[in-house]
């Protein structure tokens, strides 16, 4: 079984180079009205002939487009995709994607940026010359946009301590990941770090323009207060399950004849079959951060709350929650005291492993995660799609079948108020810095990934037929860009995918939400509909809830000492260390009261009134 395991979590560590950053926190066939001119004949992807003969129609529609945005009518301030993009329709937002062009090369000067990020340094010994300026794609920008990108690569392990040194010395790269900064964005500008681009944006990014101004949403999301600073990778849809759900082993409960769990009791009921009939001998596998993102297995209690300090740290949205206005911190909430009581009495039965517990860190591909699936200590956890469907295939038991399902409540069918905002912003994002002295070229530099041509070449490397080293994609039969799946595998026998498709994953652009589609099956795309059942965003702060530089010092000094507290407190209610039904919780909640709860409270509950006014 150790050698099938191996072998799959490769394969799927290759597809995360390519997946998972677009980069978190992530969002059309070759585009024949995209004017490349100009650009060498070893060119971008592009279409064969035969798919050139069946799309001219559209290259018109596209020019016509084009057109369009290059000249708005000044009264037309209507965000068009809005709705039909809330209601999970894209289909008129992504005809207009494919109609963004760039005309190459950028610039007939002599330019060079500077750009600063981390990559998996695995990766760089299957790139020749074991370095990233050795990359197809990377070569293939420098000769045809006539920009000399100077790649600042450090080690993805290394990234966040080499890139504080560098924001210490003051020697700034040219382009930066903008959300390694940790004090904010805003905070950036101020400090005179990075660049406030709203007066340049719109002309020199024409297409990543049009893009954000085509959803309402859409925009307030790339704004960092009301600026442009961070310039956002953005989905061309929804396509896939985002966040983090639930999985159970649906050929145990088929073979105990039970239903899926929808409430508390009934997973409980469920888990302690699965120990005694199954011999499963965690049959809960809960991770180190004690509940999951986003409410998940805890939200079903009414409450949202940070428990430990493995979580996301100052992220406030995963510890505040708000009902009708008014913000409430959860880890003191009667939702919190019932999740915690819960699981002592799962600890108390066996149900979960305390040591397993702490040392399961969200990583897919870990043996706390993948191995203790497959070999059937699990019955039920919590992973990334597609992740989780993929640990069937790693069982030496071929009936292995982990299955998505729907996030427990107190009673069935109750509405979990907790789940995440829909959202086409992929958390990558790039800014530039007060070093950059061509930030105009820097900015038409960028755009390019958000031209239809550019974000295929982004998204899926070379098109086959198109002269290349590697080429790993092509037309499906609906025109629509697709991983070429034999190719992807031939890449894969000799080197790794990442090194062959794309090194720019990081660099912004549109992201194709679909784009690992052909490994997706049933399972994967179930999750969608399983990991939505009963949920709405009705109790979270939202993403424009976002404090001031000041309130963030300010918040971040005094949740420091009660997240610590909090972390501490929650493992000693599940071993019992702490009567979590006696007056060890008063006391808890006494502590906190104590430590200034109150006064960061009223600092999150100002900035949730601010991003609602």
């Amino acid at each position: 079984m150790k050698k099938k395991l191996l072998a799959l979590l490769m394969a799927m560590a290759m597809l995360l180079s390519l997946a998972a950053c677009g980069g978190s926190a992530a969002s059309a066939p070759a585009a024949s009205g995209t004017d490349t001119s100009s650009a060498a004949e070893n060119s971008a992807p592009v279409q064969d002939e035969e798919t050139v003969d069946v799309d001219e129609e559209e290259a018109e529609a596209s020019n016509v487009a084009e057109a369009s945005v290059e000249e708005p009518e000044e009264e037309a301030t209507e965000m068009d995709f809005t709705a039909a993009n809330a209601a999970m329709d894209f289909s008129g937002y992504k005809e207009m994607l494919k109609s963004l062009t760039t005309s190459l090369p950028i610039t007939e000067e002599d330019v060079t940026l500077s750009y600063f990020f981390g990559f998996e340094g695995s990766t760089l010994n299957y790139i020749p010359s074991g370095t990233m300026d050795g990359h197809q794609v990377w070569t293939w920008l420098r000769e045809n946009t006539g920009v000399n990108v100077e790649l600042k690569v450090v080690d993805k392990t290394q990234e966040t301590d080499q890139f504080n040194l560098m924001i210490a010395s003051g020697d700034y790269a040219d382009i930066i990941p903008a959300y390694d900064y940790s004090a904010g964005l805003e905070a950036a500008v101020e400090e005179d770090i990075m660049l406030d681009l709203t007066d340049i944006i719109e002309e020199n990014m024409p297409n990543y323009w049009t893009i954000v101004h085509s959803d309402q949403n859409l925009l307030s999301k790339v704004l960092d207060a009301d600026m442009f600073v961070g310039i956002y990778a953005i989905k061309d849809q929804m396509a896939n399950p985002s966040g983090q759900g639930a999985f159970i082993r649906m050929d145990w409960l088929e073979d105990l004849d039970m239903e899926v769990p929808q409430t508390y009791d009934e997973l409980t009921e469920v888990l302690r079959a699965f120990k005694t009939e199954k011999g499963a001998t965690e049959a809960l596998a809960l991770p180190n951060t004690v509940n999951v993102n986003n409410g998940v297995l805890m939200g079903g209690f009414g409450s949202l709350a940070e428990l430990s300090t493995n979580g996301m740290g100052v992220d406030f949205g995963a510890s505040f929650y708000q009902e009708d206005g008014k913000v409430i911190y959860g880890a003191t909430a009667e939702g919190t005291h019932k999740y915690l009581s819960w699981l002592h009495k799962l600890y108390e039965e066996g149900l979960i492993s305390m040591d397993n517990m702490q040392a399961r860190e969200m990583n897919p591909f870990s043996d706390y995660n993948a191995g203790m699936a497959a070999n059937g200590t699990n019955g039920y956890m919590f992973n990334m799609q597609p992740f989780g469907g993929m640990y069937s295939g790693m069982s030496e038991d071929p009936n292995c079948n982990w299955w998505p399902v729907q996030d427990v409540a107190e009673t069935a069918g109750q509405t979990i108020p907790f789940f995440e905002e829909v959202s086409l912003i992929d958390m990558t994002a790039v800014a530039l810095t007060t070093a950059c002295e061509d930030a105009e070229i820097a900015l038409q530099f960028l755009d390019y990934g958000y031209s239809y041509e550019g974000s295929l070449l982004y998204n899926f490397g070379f098109q086959k037929g198109s002269g290349h080293e590697v080429e790993t994609w092509d037309f499906d039969e609906n025109g629509e860009p697709l991983f070429d799946g034999d190719a992807i595998k031939q890449v894969a026998e000799s080197t790794n995918i990442a090194s062959g498709v794309i090194s720019t994953k990081d660099l912004a652009g549109v992201v194709f939400d679909k784009r690992l589609s052909f490994e997706f099956e049933e399972r994967e795309m179930s999750c969608f509909d399983a990991w939505s059942t009963n949920k709405t965003t009705d109790g979270i702060l939202g993403s424009k809830t976002v404090l001031t530089s000041e309130e963030a010092t300010d918040a971040s000094g005094l949740y420091s000492d009660i997240l610590t507290y909090v972390a501490t407190s929650a493992l000693q209610f599940i071993n019992g260390d702490k009567d979590v039904d006696g007056a060890d919780w008063d006391e808890y909640v006494k502590n906190i009261e104590g430590m200034g709860i109150a006064e960061l409270t009223e600092i999150i509950q100002g900035a949730y009134d601010r991003a609602n006014a």
